[in-house]
């Protein structure tokens, strides 16, 4: 099955590119590869660093995610910490674990 033919402007500055018009530039036939390719490649060359989009992105990502990692550090810190102690109170010699096996815990 043939590639559906897409047009791509050309590699140039993205900056300058955002900047100008993009009905002005001219188009680039790209014929290998399939329309997903050219797709990624069209929004790559698309991309603008440091945009005001893509600080309210990370910025809405880092609320998500920042306070999820948080309790998943003290959770597992506060489950080695009992850990350490209920084997100390004798759970290795209840569960009849070896040194390996306590390892594995922790």
């Amino acid at each position: 099955m043939a590639s559906p033919e897409v047009k791509l402007p050309p590699t140039q500055d993205r900056r300058a590119s955002h900047e100008s018009d993009p009905k002005s530039t001219p188009l680039v036939l790209v014929q290998d590869g399939d329309a997903e390719n050219a797709a990624i490649l069209a929004a790559y060359e698309a991309y603008v660093p440091d945009s005001a989009e893509e600080k309210a992105l990370v910025r809405k990502i880092d609320f998500v995610l920042l306070p999820i990692l948080w309790w998943m550090y003290i959770l597992a810190y506060l489950d080695r910490g009992n850990i350490a102690n209920a084997n100390a109170a004798g759970m290795s010699e209840d569960l009849g674990l070896s040194d390996d096996r306590k390892l594995i815990l922790t």
